[in-house]
């Protein structure tokens, strides 16, 4: 019984280990994506509201 509990948990750790990095990445990665957009189109609707000479 020890044996196979010795055998399963760290592989389990290791897959939740890495699905939590995975989600953490995406999460950072999208998170700066979607800040960088918004800055974006934020510079783009001020170069837009500017009046034309």
């Amino acid at each position: 019984m020890l044996k196979v509990f010795s055998h399963y948990i760290p592989r389990s750790l290791v897959i939740l280990v890495l699905i939590e990095a995975a989600l953490f990445y995406f999460a950072v990665f999208f998170g700066i994506e979607i800040r960088f957009m918004d800055v974006v189109h934020r510079e783009e609707s001020i170069l837009l509201l500017q009046p034309v000479n």
